[in-house]
């Protein structure tokens, strides 16, 4: 991922998800397949979560994107039933998920959108190598 001031993409989406409150990190409790996601790291009754987004962050299916179609609670694990299907999910895969308004491609866009307007106004576009000094001077 490009990094932007020492943050990369994917902390800057994580932040803003967090500032929003539309944003959790879950891992995987068990291995699932390539529609389930099996998680303790949820709460919550059965459909609940149908809708929202889910985003892969570690391999094979990180920056993968699919929607929840269906959440199923059982002795405190929730199973994810994700469309479009994902590469198989493994024991320890981690993944973001976010409440359905906020689909996180739109939430690249809006970093896209904030770096655009930012060109040229955060910061000089000239760099003045004259101002730089010694650690003697």
């Amino acid at each position: 991922m490009p990094v932007l001031q020492g943050r990369t993409r994917e902390q800057l989406r994580v932040s803003i998800g967090y500032n929003l409150g539309a944003i959790q990190m879950i891992t995987a409790a068990t291995g699932g397949s390539t529609t389930t996601f099996l998680t303790d790291n949820l709460w919550g009754g059965a459909d609940e979560l149908n809708g929202s987004w889910w985003l892969g962050t570690d391999s094979p299916n990180d920056g993968i994107k699919s929607r929840v179609v269906d959440s199923s609670v059982t002795t405190n694990r929730t199973t994810l039933t994700l469309y479009p299907a994902v590469s198989s999910t493994n024991s320890s895969d981690t993944a973001e998920l976010w409440q359905s308004e906020y689909d996180p491609a739109r939430i690249h866009e809006f970093i896209n959108q904030a770096i655009i307007d930012a060109t040229g106004h955060a910061y000089d576009r000239i760099e003045n190598l004259g101002l730089h000094t010694d650690g003697h001077t």
